[in-house]
């Protein structure tokens, strides 16, 4: 199941804890190889994917620090926003252990609804500036709201990366598209209980 974590505080760090702690899950960054797979907890009785996209420096502490490998999707046109992640929080956020970031397009339109011009800008141009802000490659994109299709699916590829999740909300796979990655969002509202 990829995570969707909700933002920083008592609830999100207990969620955390939750699957640190024994639950059986096994957690990897989106990248496609695994590399950055770490076994959490007791036997893998159930795979789940964590990636999460938050922009909240905290909440990115709180992962890393129960030793969660983790995505954060970054929309490269927010960065330096009022009260959004600033370049430096970025590269604070990219220096923790076990982070990945990957891009999440430029300004967090639907992609399905864009010309073939604006889309290819939105995918590639998100990957060049976080790339550029980080100095290492960036290899993986979440599509915004989740829409995505085999025209959206096709520019993702053509823009160089190698994985893509999207918002299903339900439990990913082993067979799962690498450029459809299902995910599961947990907010505030889900208690541990929901996670197990």
């Amino acid at each position: 199941v990829g995570l969707l974590l909700g933002p920083a505080g008592a609830r999100h760090e207990e969620q955390v804890r939750v699957g640190a702690d024994g639950v059986g899950f096994r957690a990897w960054r989106l990248d496609p190889d695994r590399s950055g797979a770490r076994d959490i907890g007791g036997q893998l009785d159930r795979e789940r994917r964590v990636n999460s996209w938050n922009d909240n420096l905290a909440a990115a502490r709180v992962l890393s620090g129960a030793g969660v490998p983790a995505t954060y999707f970054i929309t490269s046109g927010y960065v330096d926003r009022d009260s959004m992640l600033t370049t430096g929080q970025l590269r604070q956020l990219a220096a923790l252990p076990g982070v990945e970031i990957g891009a999440h397009s430029v300004s967090h339109p639907y992609l399905d609804e864009l010309d073939g011009n604006q889309l290819a800008r939105e995918v590639r141009e998100s990957r060049q500036w976080l790339r550029g802000a980080l100095g290492h490659e960036i290899a993986t994109f979440a599509y915004p709201h989740g829409a995505h299709g085999p025209r959206v699916r096709q520019a993702v590829i053509d823009g160089g990366f190698s994985a893509a999740a999207a918002v299903k909300n339900a439990v990913s796979h082993a067979g799962d598209d690498v450029f459809a990655v299902a995910r599961w969002t947990v907010t505030a509202e889900h208690g541990v209980d929901d996670i197990r």
